[in-house]
């Protein structure tokens, strides 16, 4: 187990909210744990990383998701002039 400068717990600390009066530690409320900085990821997502790859190189989503099948025209992006 990593320890921090308070000798507890890394994972421990994270999860939990700072000592109270009485010296308790309290779990995080969902809300609380879903807003703190130490609970998101910071690197990107490998599908995400794959899209924008896809994009740059091109290539162009044809599900055609929500559109009812009809397809709507595209304006040519400036790296089709070259």
């Amino acid at each position: 187990m990593n320890a921090n400068t308070s000798g507890k717990p890394a994972d421990a600390r994270k999860s939990t909210q700072p000592e109270t009066d009485q010296g308790a530690q309290r779990p995080r409320l969902p809300h609380e744990h879903d807003e703190s900085a130490d609970s998101q990821s910071s690197a990107p997502r490998e599908v995400m990383r794959q899209a924008h790859e896809d994009i740059e190189s091109g290539q162009e989503d044809t599900d055609l998701r929500g559109s009812r099948g009809k397809r709507e025209t595209t304006v040519p992006s400036s790296r089709e002039n070259k």
